[in-house]
């Protein structure tokens, strides 16, 4: 993507956020206290959940958007623990993805992402949410990935005494 097109796609997303935001959602900003997280046993529940919905989801998209090439599989195994359901079996296949990639085309590859926002909507044991990352791919053979705005949609939902994400679906 060139200079240009990156503050037109970055105020699309701000735009959508705004649009449901003004419907009635709350945009949360990331918390440093909200990283505290919960083990549990029970084999349907994931084996790390996290104190709250929103803490939930971020730990998820650090742990798959923060990894080299030699820490992909610590990272991605880390988002699976934290979810359940849909949620573990999509990252596992995206881990399976990436490897096959660097499979073919062996490249030293660094991955960085930050959480900019987290729109949660709904109250109870089950909540979907917009999860808005700022990611930056770099290394060997990146090619036009670099630096992106990403939007995922998700779905928390209470595991145990904690949160853990059903639903993680990242959006092109």
């Amino acid at each position: 993507m060139n200079a240009r097109r990156r503050p037109a796609r970055f105020l699309s997303v701000v735009a959508a956020l705004v649009a449901i935001v003004a419907s009635g959602c709350e945009l949360d900003e990331p918390r440093a206290d909200s990283g505290a997280s919960t083990t549990t046993t029970t084999p349907e529940q994931s084996s790390e959940t996290a104190a709250g919905p929103r803490a939930a989801l971020r730990q998820v998209a650090l742990a798959a958007g923060n990894w080299e090439t030699d820490t992909i599989a610590t990272a991605f195994a880390h988002a699976a623990s934290s979810s359940i359901g849909d949620a573990r079996a999509g990252l596992r296949r995206q881990l399976a993805e990436l490897r096959a990639g660097l499979a073919v085309a062996p490249a030293e590859v660094r991955a960085r992402a930050t959480v900019e926002g987290v729109l949660l909507r709904g109250a109870g044991s089950t909540r979907r949410a917009l999860v808005v990352t700022h990611e930056r791919m770099t290394g060997d053979e990146i090619g036009g990935e670099g630096d992106r705005y990403r939007v995922t949609v998700a779905t928390v939902q209470r595991a145990g005494p904690g949160w853990a994400v059903s639903e993680w679906s990242v959006e092109p």
